[in-house]
């Protein structure tokens, strides 16, 4: 009788042990994925210069030469292939941006993507927010960006 009760004693510590080790896998996995997930895009989007939507009291640009410049580089070592670069503005009447979208087979180091953003000088511009989405695309991998541009009519 000692012996089965040892055997009983030692099976269910087995059981003990296997349940604590396959929940120590499972939470190193949940770890493993969850840090995949939030690691940044590989790419950079970098915003210079700025975009004045100020209006006179017709509502026109003041200023509609302005410009704000959207430029994404590669930071990492390793090229990038197949990267495809969106700019979708939420007003397309107001603002101009030029290109609006690029297709570059392999974007490294020594290239990048550069989008100029104005305000058009026939159009009006309306108090709000106005969305700029940046969208870049690796291979089958999408990555995006938002940018808010606030404009405050001194006229409304």
């Amino acid at each position: 009788m000692g012996l089965y009760e040892t055997w009983q004693f030692d099976s269910d510590l087995f059981k003990k042990g296997g349940i604590v080790i396959v929940g120590l896998i499972v939470v190193i996995a949940v770890i493993w994925v969850l840090a995949g997930a939030f690691q940044p895009a590989p790419l950079q989007v970098q915003l210079s210069g700025f975009i004045n939507l100020a209006t006179n009291p017709d509502g026109f640009p003041i200023q509609p030469n302005s410009e704000l410049t959207i430029t994404v580089t590669n930071p990492n070592p390793e090229p990038a292939h197949n990267v495809s670069v969106f700019v979708t503005p939420q007003d397309d009447r107001a603002l101009i941006v030029f290109p609006d979208s690029m297709h570059i087979e392999i974007l490294d180091k020594s290239r990048s993507f550069v989008v100029s953003i104005r305000p058009n000088p026939n159009e009006r511009v309306l108090s709000g927010t106005y969305l700029l989405t940046v969208q870049t695309m690796i291979g089958s991998e999408t990555y995006s960006q938002q940018v808010e541009l606030e404009v405050k009519n001194p006229s409304a």
